[in-house]
């Protein structure tokens, strides 16, 4: 048998940054060109229209925000003013940069486990906004849903180079976060983490977004005072591992889940309030924020998995 080659740090972060420059800008789904389209720019709802498309489509996300950094010279920290942009932006800001390339930029998922990176992304989005409502009043709610929408910015990139990949990767099962990362490694793939802080970099995202997509599989257990950004990463880490729990099959009100929840705010030392509380309210969330992420998924109209099917039929 053929030994792995391990590659090295150098190696890893060019291939992170060939395959970014590879996939140049994400493609989005016809749902959105759709709705870009038929945006009336007289029509004082429009925006509203592009903002909740940009709240279910981590790819188009990503686009609104970059578009909104350079509108503001690259100055926006803290809560993203993404519906103001919106509002700035208009229609031809929003629509012309997507139709430049849209023979190339319009895609649409066909395996579950593809679709699964979408539901996965809204799963950890709503998690992440309820988390830090009561985890944190220094984190901004939307601030919040985006940095986990958009959390997983790498496995996009590594999907429209290698579509195959979701399907390697979650054959494996994806239990935990840890799961995701040795599936990855058992491909000797560059890591989403490393692929995703590239991507946000050359992009232009903020700071705090690039930081959490960077960092998101990094528990914390220093004992230094946590800053915002920390606190940030620690929600969006934790809304994964409870996204990862759920998507297994686990049910928020089982044993398991409770366990594997109490086990997670114990270890990590951001978490400092009575864990048994903490485990119950994440408990109650957790199943809003299941019900919520199957809604916003079913209006991406890329059709329903066999989890969806399952979970909608139970």
């Amino acid at each position: 048998m053929n030994e792995v080659r391990l590659l090295s740090v150098t190696e890893r972060e060019r291939l992170a940054l060939k395959r970014v420059e590879e996939c140049e800008s994400l493609p989005v789904l016809p749902v959105v060109v759709s709705t870009l389209l038929a945006m009336d720019e007289d029509n004082p709802y429009g925006s509203d229209h592009a903002l909740s498309i940009a709240r279910i489509d981590p790819c188009f996300a990503v686009r609104v925000i970059a578009l909104a950094q350079r509108a503001h010279g690259g100055d926006v920290q803290g809560t993203l003013p993404l519906g103001q942009s919106i509002r700035a932006l208009g229609k031809d800001g929003l629509v012309t940069p997507l139709l430049e390339h849209s023979k190339i930029l319009v895609f649409a998922p066909t395996d579950d486990a593809q679709k699964h990176l979408w539901l996965h992304a809204l799963q950890v989005a709503a998690l992440s906004e309820q988390l830090a409502y009561f985890l944190s009043n220094e984190i901004d709610g939307e601030l919040a849903y985006f940095a986990g929408l958009i959390h997983d910015l790498g496995r996009f990139v590594a999907y429209f180079k290698e579509s195959d990949l979701p399907i390697h990767i979650e054959s494996h099962g994806l239990l935990t976060p840890e799961d995701l990362t040795d599936s990855e490694s058992s491909k000797n793939a560059v890591s989403h983490t490393l692929v995703g802080a590239t991507a946000a970099e050359v992009w232009g995202l903020p700071k705090e977004l690039r930081e959490v997509i960077g960092n998101h599989h990094r528990l914390n257990n220093s004992l230094e005072q946590p800053s915002p950004t920390s606190m940030l990463i620690a929600v969006v880490r934790f809304a994964d591992t409870i996204s990862h729990q759920l998507m297994s099959g686990v049910e928020p009100e089982s044993e398991a889940f409770q366990n594997k929840t109490s086990e997670y705010l114990r270890f990590d030392s951001l978490f400092t309030a009575d864990v048994e509380a903490l485990t119950e309210r994440v408990i109650r969330l957790s199943r809003r924020c299941l019900d919520e992420s199957f809604i916003s998924f079913h209006k991406l109209e890329i059709g329903e998995t066999n989890y969806t099917k399952h979970k909608i039929s139970s």
